[in-house]
Formats: C-alpha cells, structure tokens, sequence
C-alpha cells in the first residue's frame, strides 16, 4: 500500500513538475516573477508582455490569475476581471486533466481572494468535471478532489464541499480534506459545525488535528486528547508523538504547564516506537526544543542524551556528525556551554573520518551553521576560516547563517555574514558555483531590504553563461522593491532582468 501511494505520489509530482518547479533559470518561473514584479509596480502592460514569452499553458494561466489579483487589489476591476478571463482561456488549452483540474482551481482561488465567490464557485465546478476525467490509480484524483474541496469550504459552500469530499477514495487525503474543512468552519466562529465534522473523520490523526483546531479556539482539549491517546503507536508512532506535541504547546500557552509537561513525555514514549532512525531523531530533537519552550533544560537535555544514544547506531558517519551538531544546539540552547561545545568537537571529529572530500566539507558547513545558533559570529567565523577549506562551500555556510540571523530579527548581523560570503565568493573559479553563490547572496541581500547593495552583487553574476541565474535575482529584488513601494527602482531593474533572460542561453 505504502509503495502504491508512493508512486502515485511521484507520478502526480511528475505531472506538475513542468510547470511548478522554482528553477533558477530563465524558465517559465523566472519569467512568471518578473511579470507579477510588473504587476505590483503596475505595469501591466509590460507584464502582459512578459506573460507571452512563457510557453508552459499551466505556468502562464496562473501568472495571468496571479495579475489579476493585483489589479482587483489596485481598484483596477475591469482590468482585473479581462485578466481573469485571460487566465481561464489558457487554462482551458490544457490537455492534462490533473494541470487543468489544478490550474482552474488555482485561478478560483483568487476568484475568492477579491470577492467574487460566484465566479469562484463557477470555475471550481468546471475543475471538478476536469477531476472526474483523471484516470489511473485513484490518489492523484483524490489529491486533487482534496484541494477542490477544500477551496468550496474558503468559498463558505460546505455543502458542496462536504459532498465532494465523500467523493475521496483514499482515506488518508479524504481525512485530511475533512480536517481542513473543520479549519474553515472555526476560522469563522462556527464551532458547533467544526464539532460536527470532526466527529465524522475516520483516519484518527487527521480526526487529532481537527479538534485540536476547536480546542485551540474554545479550550476544549479532552476531545482532541481522548483522540490522541487512542492512535496506534505501532501504525501511527510518528503521528501521535507530532499530535501530542501540538497539544503541549496547547497547554503550554494557556499555563498549564503540568498537563504539558505529561504530554511531552507521552509524545517521547511514542516517539521511541518511530521505526525509521532519521524519523525518530528528528522528532526527539523536536520534542527537546518543546521542552526548552516549556523551561524544562534538563529534560531537553536527557532527550537529547536519547538522540546521541541513537545516533551512535548511524551507519553514515555524516550523518552522526549533523545529529551531533543539533544536539549541541540544544545544550546551548539549554545553557549547557561547555556540554555543546564538547558535542560540536566531536561532531568535528566524527566528521574529521568521512572519506569523500565533498560530502566531509559540507557536512563541516552544517557543524558551523550548527554553531552560530549558539555561539557568536566571530567565533563561527574563525571555525568556517579554519576549518572549510572549500571557498564554495564558506560562501553557502556563511548565506545560510545570514538567513538564520534573518529569521531571528538580526538584520545587522545577516548583512555582516552575507558581505563575508560575497567577498569569498567572489574568489571562485568555477563560474557556475560562483554565479549561483552570488545569486544566493543577492536574494538574501533584498529579502533584508539592503535593495541597493543587492543590485550590486547581482550586477557580478556572469550573465553569460548557459541557465546564468543572474535573471533570478534581479526578478527577485525587483519584487522586493515592488512591495517596499520602490516601484520606479524595481520597474528599471526589471528591464535589466529581462535584457539577463534574452541574453542567458538556456537549456530548457
């Protein structure tokens, strides 16, 4: 059964991969970023212009819609609603059932995103008659009979959402497809509702998660705990420890840090009982942080004890060495210094033993990226000068470190880290790693609003080389500036991207 859904799974990814893969290229993405940039910075004409240039139908249904959206929300009704249309005459060129079925309810979505719930409700019972023609093993239609579904419950026609979803053969997406419609009812204050089709959820972990959607806004926990005690460990180990790990945090925000205390410890029991190694380290370290989040250091620190125990049994040395640097993460985390530190050594040294040059540097660069979560830059620093001898590989330690820093607020610090890694990038060789390193760097620059120094990196990438992803990063700053109101900026760094696509030779 599992080898079933995991191919089906594969050939669905298939299906769509032609027209959502993110590649950094000048492909149908690439240009599908620079004409939404357009958008922003109303421009549609020269969006429009753009749009042409994208072969994928699917790619340039969902741009036109995703233009369409920008200008409902610009008060530009008229135009939006031709650009809607647009979209849907594309999207009917499609001859894969799956694409259109998908690419309707894509463009229905942002139907309901500016009101129009009756044009919504129309285009979505055109992509469920598109659903009825998907033939072949049944996950791929019920995956999307799943997203169609639960797109009428956003739209308020639970009715027909409901109905659809009985549609759903397997019970995993059909499980899955109820729960996010209980969502939808409580987003809207309709508990008695939520309640009610809950109640109706076979598949016990999806049945957990819908109540823990009630419990979250009424306080009613017993439902959704009486659920989660009941999971089968043996089947659903993973499952239950995530559900109960959920329930904690439940319990936590609202104080009650005994009962939450008792359910991480039921959520480590049942974590032990996860068969796949990789899995079972991941949600011990899951469950550490839970504890750090609750004050309990010690009790992080014996989980993580249990991970090292299991790491121990890691034949792939590598991997040893990068659960070794999450555990230290934690110590430190936990306040325990010299315990991490003494961990991060080790993790060094167990990788110091890797005998392919490529995949010992890089796992060093997950040691160090490790080590800034919890030591302070310089001495990263220092770690990454020393030890990575690879420049390649410090320029993407010191851009993953920047976008931690990022995420934690550090704005000041991730521009430190990101000047570090371009001025050793700048001493690639290999022009691809080169270009694509600046191209990381450029990205991360805008996305810390340091628009102008972003531009000037972006400006190095050699444009010449086969799939440059110099057109890549200029979209993307452009965007930036679009949203930050520089529309002026991003509408002449636009045209600078375009002039990168027209000049990059592509392979695809």
């Amino acid at each position: 059964m599992r080898l079933q859904i995991l191919l089906a799974t594969v050939a669905l990814i298939s299906t769509f991969c032609s027209a959502c893969s993110e590649s950094r290229t000048c492909t149908a993405s690439t240009l599908a970023d620079i004409a939404v940039s357009y958008s922003i910075a109303q421009q549609n004409e020269q969006a429009l212009k753009v749009v042409q240039q994208i072969n994928s139908l699917t790619r340039r249904a969902d741009t036109l819609s995703q233009i369409a959206l920008q200008s409902a929300k610009a008060g530009q009704t008229e135009q939006a609603t031709v650009l809607f249309t647009q979209a849907l005459q594309v999207a009917n060129k499609i001859e894969s059932p799956p694409d259109k079925a998908m690419a309707l309810e894509a463009i229905a979505t942002r139907y309901g995103r500016v009101g129009q719930k009756d044009k919504a409700a129309e285009v979505l019972s055109q992509a469920v008659q598109e659903a009825k023609a998907i033939w072949g093993t049944s996950f791929v239609k019920d995956t999307v009979l799943e997203k169609i579904a639960v797109n009428y419950a956003q739209l308020g026609d639970y009715e027909q959402a409901i109905q659809l979803t009985n549609k759903i053969v397997e019970d995993i997406p059909k499980g899955r497809a109820l729960a996010r419609i209980v969502a939808q009812y409580v987003e809207e204050g309709d508990y008695n509702q939520a309640r009610q089709v809950a109640n109706t959820i076979e598949v016990q972990t999806s049945k957990a998660n819908a109540l823990i959607e009630i419990a979250a806004k009424t306080g009613e926990y017993q439902p959704a705990l009486s659920v989660a005690t009941k999971i089968d460990e043996e089947e659903s180990a993973l499952a239950k420890s995530m559900i109960l790990g959920k329930l904690a945090l439940l319990f936590l925000k609202v104080g009650q840090e005994k009962q939450a205390d008792e359910l991480l410890a039921e959520a480590l029991n049942a974590a032990k009982n996860i068969e796949d190694k990789d899995t079972q380290v991941s949600q011990f370290t899951k469950i550490a942080f839970l504890y750090l989040e609750l004050g309990k250091k010690e009790q992080a620190v014996k989980v993580s004890a249990k991970t090292l125990q299991v790491a121990n049994e890691f034949p792939d040395v590598d991997k040893k060495a990068k659960i070794y640097a999450g555990v230290a993460v934690v110590y430190g985390k936990a306040g325990k210094t010299e315990l991490a530190t003494s961990v991060l050594t080790q993790a060094v040294q167990i990788s110091e033993t890797i005998k392919n040059k490529e995949t010992k540097t890089q796992t060093l660069a997950e040691i160090a990226i490790a080590s800034a979560k919890i030591n302070p830059y310089q001495q990263v620093l220092q770690f990454i000068q020393q030890t990575l001898g690879n420049a390649n590989t410090q320029a993407y330690a010191l851009t993953r470190i920047a976008k931690d820093y990022e995420k934690a607020g550090d704005k000041e610090q991730a521009a430190k880290a990101l000047e570090q890694a371009f001025q050793i990038a700048q001493t690639l060789k290999n022009t691809n790693d080169k270009s694509q390193g600046l191209a990381d760097i450029a990205v991360q620059l805008g996305k810390i609003a340091q628009y102008d120094r972003a531009v000037a990196v972006a400006q190095t990438i050699d444009v010449t080389q086969p799939n440059s992803p110099k057109t890549f990063a200029l979209a993307k700053i452009a965007n930036y500036y679009a949203k930050a109101g520089q529309k002026e900026k991003a509408i002449a760094l636009l045209s600078q991207a375009l002039q990168a696509a027209n000049t990059t030779q592509c392979s695809d």
